[in-house]
């Protein structure tokens, strides 16, 4: 295996690592209509500010997610929306297997 071939592979399983998690799902379900501060993650989603920055991180650093600070606020975005088509997909792959 090549050296790119093994980083592409890396990033995909950071990616993977990074959907394993209910919390982490809603949190990029919140992001897909628009970009959100923490504060509104973390009443929207109910968790302590310091849970929801942990997740937040793992996504960031899997590259699903992008923050922008302005002034002491940071509002986090999706990167790219193709990751609903392929938790969309996974819904579906998951309910056939499933029989459901």
């Amino acid at each position: 295996m090549g050296r790119t071939q093994r980083n592409q592979t890396d990033a995909m399983l950071r990616i993977i690592a990074a959907l394993d998690s209910p919390l982490r799902l809603r949190i990029i379900e919140l992001l897909a209509d628009e970009e959100h501060p923490v504060h509104e993650l973390v009443a929207k989603l109910g968790q302590s500010q310091p849970l929801v920055s942990q997740h937040l991180r793992v996504l960031k650093m899997a590259g699903l997610i992008k923050g922008h600070r302005t002034g002491r606020k940071v509002t986090y975005a999706l990167v790219d929306h193709e990751i609903l088509e392929i938790i969309g997909s996974l819904k579906k792959l998951t309910c056939r297997i499933s029989g459901e």
